[in-house]
């Protein structure tokens, strides 16, 4: 009849100190020694995460504050080596996720970006990652029908993409390539529309 504990990560992180400092880790008995991973905030020297957006090194920490939390229970050790590999290794489908690309090439990236916040969280990523590299960038993009279209769009604007391509998103909630369309245009954006995402992906090449 109890209720599992909840974990807002990024006060998980904030609020843990060694032990003896003042820290309010003690809020969650066991939990602790998860103070000795902090400097994981940001990845490691040499790290392949090193070039991930932070959106995505946070959906990691989530993951290790939940597998921190899970050891302490089933008397499993993660050490800090772990981490560290997982780190490194670890992969995100759909989450800035690089499909192909080679330097002085097209690179695609796929992401799950679908609400206002999120379109602003990937144009910082691609900002930081291509645009202020010299990197010009297109859109494609399909979306639910209940999402804010136009919110998102106006976020997207922001990155001064050459061309934008609305398209359906696969599902019966997608919304029409047309109505994207009209969204994309009344944020200002070059767009045009394509029935399939092959098709969109070719026109946005």
């Amino acid at each position: 009849g109890g209720h599992a504990p909840v974990l807002r990560t990024r006060d998980f992180w904030e609020s843990f100190s060694e032990p003896g400092t003042g820290g309010t880790g003690s809020a969650f008995p066991g939990i602790r020694a998860a103070a000795r991973f902090k400097p994981l905030a940001s990845p490691p020297d040499g790290a392949a995460a090193a070039m991930a957006p932070p959106y995505v090194l946070e959906s990691f920490r989530t993951a290790l504050a939940a597998a921190l939390f899970a050891s302490e229970r089933l008397n499993v050790t993660v050490s800090e080596a772990d981490a560290q590999r997982a780190l490194v290794s670890h992969e995100l489908p759909g989450r800035f996720q690089i499909l192909e690309g080679k330097q002085g090439s097209d690179v695609i990236v796929l992401d799950g970006a679908h609400t206002v916040l999120s379109a602003r969280a990937l144009v910082r990523a691609l900002k930081e990652s291509y645009l202020d590299r010299g990197y010009g960038v297109a859109f494609v993009v399909g979306m639910a029908h209940d999402k804010e279209a136009g919110g998102f769009m106006a976020e997207l604007a922001a990155a001064r993409p050459a061309r934008v391509v609305c398209t359906t998103a696969g599902a019966a909630r997608s919304l029409a390539p047309e109505d994207l369309l009209q969204a994309a245009r009344g944020a200002g954006l070059p767009a045009t529309a394509a029935p399939s995402f092959p098709e969109a992906v070719e026109r946005s090449l």
